[in-house]
């Protein structure tokens, strides 16, 4: 298996990352009048570093069942009210819904969250070279 392919998700992450960025330089480019090259760079990076680590732990939270209790709310509504019940198996309770989601195998998602927190220490290094 070759390298890209084995951190496929870690290069995505990253290059998610990566636009983020750009579009946070290219606003910030146009906005101010003499742009700095350091500032512009330690802003994309924190911008970045915000939205992934905060969706990473969404993904994260979510990947753990922190809204299997949603989840099942509303399978239980569209079991209740669907004019098809034969898609549904038979009433099930919490612990069975919860023990028949976590059956699956879920990807690993802390590569998102872990990127995110490394464009947040770029961001910090970035303002500190900034600042000196």
């Amino acid at each position: 298996m070759s390298f890209l392919k084995k951190h496929l998700e870690w290069f995505v992450s990253a290059g998610a990352g990566l636009l983020i960025a750009a579009a946070v330089i290219l606003f910030e480019r146009s906005d101010y009048d003499q742009p700095v090259l350091l500032r512009m760079l330690c802003d994309g990076a924190f911008v970045a570093g915000i939205f992934l680590t905060g969706f990473g732990a969404l993904i994260m939270v979510a990947a753990e069942g922190g809204f299997d209790a949603m989840g099942f709310a509303i399978h239980t509504l569209l079991r209740k009210f669907s004019p098809r019940k034969d898609r549904f198996a038979s009433r099930q309770t919490y612990s069975e819904y919860k023990a028949a989601r976590h059956t699956k195998k879920r990807p690993n998602v802390k590569c998102v969250l872990l990127t995110g927190m490394a464009y947040i220490a770029l961001a910090g290094v970035l303002l500190a070279l900034y600042y000196r």
